[in-house]
């Protein structure tokens, strides 16, 4: 989304960085989108160190269903 928003891409897995940077676009995500940031340890942490919490693997799968709906929704307006 940060493509289509024509966003400078940094590069990170920061899903926090990531997504306050689509909150200041013209498509800015949903409630249920930004509050996704609390993955970041999964695409941050995991790739370099073990992560000690557990994935809540529903709640994670339903922030990617309602970031999928969000992207969906403004490619077809676009």
């Amino acid at each position: 989304m940060l493509v289509v928003a024509r966003t400078s891409l940094p590069h990170t897995h920061d899903l926090e960085r990531l997504l306050a940077l689509a909150s200041e676009s013209d498509w800015p995500p949903p409630p249920t989108v930004v509050e996704a940031g609390w993955l970041t340890p999964w695409g941050v942490q995991f790739r370099y160190d073990e992560v000690v919490e557990s994935l809540d693997t529903e709640a994670a799968l339903a922030a990617c269903d309602a970031a999928l709906s969000w992207a969906v929704e403004v490619v077809h307006t676009e």
